[in-house]
């Protein structure tokens, strides 16, 4: 029987292999998940060793950097056929390169929302664009995992970033047209909010959209008093750039593991 596997990247990584989350690969193999995530983004392509030497290594690249992708590329592999049997092999090796091949079933979430964004881009009709634009931002949990690995990490993740902000705005617009406005004040505000916690939080700080209508974060270098000034800035800046709105914030502290505890606040 075959499996069904969901790697997610946007918002944070994890693979789901028939309902089972795997999110310790970042732990195991910080560079193996950047080259995993690069060689996923050029969807299909295959990438020379020598431009992978870069993206992975920059200025510190070894001296041998076949050697080093092949034992990278080789502990990868081991690692996600731990996953699922099999998983490694769609990291696959040409002469002297490697690329990504999506296997059957297996999909991955910032694919599909490339693949939708593009799509959108085209003239397809009103019924078509609507489902498309709610699944597109459906899968948009946040901006692209990234753990400082890839040199241009930062680059792709802006231009997925921008992708979604062209996605969203174009799917307000439907909005208006259907005079559905309480919805285009649900989505403005979860925009910018994830635009204000973007530009705001710390590197290392995780932030994921976990439903419409909630972003989770999780502030590894944070005690409960100062995740509390934490939440009062990021709501303080919001409320400065969206002045006048009828949205309500409200947030909720807890230690790792813990409770949901603090503050539950209602602004109105």
């Amino acid at each position: 029987m075959q499996r069904e596997i969901e790697i997610q990247l946007l918002g944070g990584f994890a693979i789901t292999v028939d309902g089972r989350v795997h999110d310790t690969l970042p732990t195991k193999s910080r560079r193996g998940v950047s080259l995993m995530t690069y060689l996923i983004l050029q969807r299909g392509k295959a990438v020379a060793i020598q431009r992978l030497a870069r993206e992975l290594w920059g200025s510190r690249r070894s001296d041998n950097p076949e050697n080093a992708l092949k034992t990278l590329i080789s502990r990868l592999r081991s690692l996600l056929n731990a996953m699922a049997d099999g998983l490694g092999s769609a990291i696959q090796s040409e002469q002297g390169a490697y690329r990504w091949k999506n296997l059957p079933g297996v999909k991955v979430d910032v694919l599909e929302f490339i693949e939708l964004a593009e799509e959108l881009k085209q003239d397809v009709p009103e019924a078509v664009r609507w489902e498309k634009s709610r699944r597109a931002l459906a899968l948009y949990q946040g901006d692209l995992f990234q753990n400082g690995d890839m040199v241009n990490g930062s680059m792709q993740a802006s231009w997925l970033h921008k992708s979604y902000l062209e996605t969203m705005y174009a799917y307000v617009e439907m909005l208006k047209e259907r005079d559905e406005y309480n919805e285009i004040a649900r989505e403005s505000a979860m925009a910018g909010i994830q635009e204000i916690l973007r530009r705001n939080l710390r590197k290392g700080d995780i932030v994921t959209r976990f439903s419409p209508v909630i972003y989770a974060m999780l502030l590894p270098t944070v005690d409960y008093g100062t995740g509390g000034m934490v939440m009062e800035r990021i709501e303080h800046l919001f409320y400065q750039e969206y002045p006048g709105g009828s949205v309500t914030i409200q947030h909720r502290i807890s230690p790792l593991g813990g409770r949901p505890a603090g503050n539950f606040k209602q602004i109105s």
